[in-house]
């Protein structure tokens, strides 16, 4: 249990993939990168990088987000959190370009409310995502990813992290990845991430390695992006598709990409599995509607 019955005001702040801060925790400041006094650091981590804040006291409870930019693991994180206090007050604060306050005199009222919240941005993003499996001749059309797909096929699937590297600082423009991950696929760890996606910051990338693929600022493209990456490690072939979607920035903007992508599983000298991604920028990915097929 995070919070109990004290007197006392304690805060939390939950991170963008679900972790629960103490309020003024060095290791939380050296995270964010930044030496701001705590309540105005705190009030930038929710407008600016969807974190939450969780405040309790003896009977009451607080919660402030910002909908707009809030991760679902973020979102998910403050309704485990509310769950287990004993508040008989709950206040909801959520900033909409304006803050509105809602008074809860029951938790359940309080969860039901957080998990609308959620509902509504699920499906508020559910257009945002679009892909579409391509032949994998087709990647010749596409000279980086073809590099990549010879590079692999030379080293019978074997992954060597020094010969990707002279492909990602070449053709592929810094646009790859390496992940780990168990058995099953159920769990894809980052190992790589290259600095050519403009989408993700120097402070993300400096943060990534060991995270799970799916603890990105958007958590719902990175949920559905994950799929392809255990299709193919489910199928044990290189698989090539295009993608057109829309991600969440730093700042909360969504930015439309559009990008061919190849997924190539491999294993390390260890014989550990691992994923090699790679994609280059292509315009010419037909917009998501005409993916979509009448039934």
């Amino acid at each position: 249990m995070i919070g109990g019955r004290q007197g006392t005001c304690r805060e939390w702040l939950i991170d963008e993939v679900g972790r629960v801060w103490p309020a003024g925790a060095p290791a939380l400041r050296k995270y964010i990168g930044s030496d701001l006094p705590w309540k105005f650091l705190a009030g930038y981590a929710i407008d600016n990088l969807g974190y939450c804040s969780v405040r309790s006291r003896s009977t009451s409870a607080q919660i402030s987000i910002r909908p707009q930019i809030i991760t679902q693991a973020t979102l998910a994180a403050a309704i485990y959190w509310l769950f287990e206090q004993r508040a008989e007050r709950i206040a909801i604060s959520m900033s909409h370009g304006r803050w509105t306050h809602q008074l809860f005199t029951s938790k359940w009222s309080a969860l039901t409310a957080l998990t609308s919240e959620a509902d509504a941005q699920l499906q508020a993003r559910g257009a945002d995502f679009f892909n579409r499996r391509r032949p994998l001749d087709n990647v010749t059309l596409f000279p980086p990813l073809a590099a990549l797909l010879r590079w692999a096929g030379e080293r019978n699937c074997v992954y060597a992290r020094e010969g990707l590297y002279r492909l990602i600082d070449g053709p592929l423009g810094r646009r790859a990845l390496v992940l780990g991950l168990n058995h099953e696929a159920t769990r894809l760890t980052i190992r790589e991430w290259g600095s050519g996606y403009r989408t993700y910051s120097r402070a993300w990338l400096d943060r990534a390695k060991g995270l799970n693929v799916e603890d990105q600022r958007d958590f719902s493209f990175a949920s559905k992006a994950a799929v392809s990456y255990r299709l193919a490690w489910t199928a044990r072939q290189a698989l090539l598709e295009d993608v057109d979607a829309r991600v969440l920035d730093e700042e909360g903007k969504l930015n439309p990409v559009r990008y061919t992508r190849i997924i190539i599983p491999m294993r390390d000298a260890a014989g550990r599995p691992v994923l090699v991604g790679a994609s280059v920028v292509n315009p010419a990915v037909k917009p998501s509607l005409e993916f979509v097929k009448e039934p």
